[in-house]
């Protein structure tokens, strides 16, 4: 899964007349990887919406929340024979034969991914408008699936994971108020499903956006 936490808990940044890197007082807007704005033309959509706030000179909170939802749609047909009693003239008698016929049924498969995952962490930043920034991540995912032939195959299944992320980062002023902010994160999860206990681990690159104001 994309980690997507440590830009969001980036959303500061400063031109180079500021003393300090992150004035107390400022609020950043933005999502926490620039490419997910190019997703909205795609058939996933991925948006992360970020706000932060810096507390302190150099200290930021922030809050994330990430969805996203993949829908892949599957369109077929299904063939059933069978066998139907037709009466059949042989010579001088009418007999009964079991005539094959063949029924096609149109059908379609659909199965949806969705994701969600909220995001509480800060930041801190020093030398150059490089920061360090830590976060708790709650991430909820479900994985549905339907078949307009039979309902009985019909199933939705549902998960929990709350993960840490921990990252290393710098904010790059573009133009006015915008910025990017491209960071290195290692984050790691765990399922709190008792009965499939999974933790994943991994790191992971993104380049914030946002904007100061």
């Amino acid at each position: 899964m994309k980690n997507f936490f440590i830009a969001a808990i980036s959303m500061a940044m400063v031109s180079s007349a500021f003393a300090q890197n992150q004035p107390q007082g400022t609020w950043y807007l933005g999502t926490a990887d620039a490419t997910d704005v190019v997703n909205i033309f795609a058939d996933g959509v991925n948006m992360s919406p970020t706000i932060g706030y810096a507390v302190a000179d150099n200290f930021v909170v922030s809050l994330s929340l990430n969805t996203s939802r993949m829908e892949d749609v599957f369109n077929g047909t299904s063939e059933e024979i069978t066998l139907v009693p037709t009466p059949t003239i042989e010579g001088d008698s009418i007999v009964i034969v079991e005539v094959p016929q063949i029924t096609t049924t149109s059908y379609t498969e659909t199965t949806t991914l969705t994701e969600s995952a909220l995001e509480l962490g800060a930041a801190y930043f020093f030398d150059d408008n490089y920061f360090i920034g830590v976060g708790l991540n709650s991430v909820r995912m479900s994985n549905e699936y339907s078949n307009t032939l039979d309902a009985e195959l019909d199933t939705e299944d549902e998960t929990s994971a709350l993960g840490l992320t921990v990252g290393l980062g710098k904010f790059i002023p573009v133009r006015d108020n915008w910025y990017l902010t491209p960071n290195v994160n290692w984050s790691t999860y765990g399922s709190d499903d008792d009965i499939n206990e999974v933790t994943q681990s991994g790191l992971s690159f993104e380049i914030g956006f946002g904007a100061r104001f």
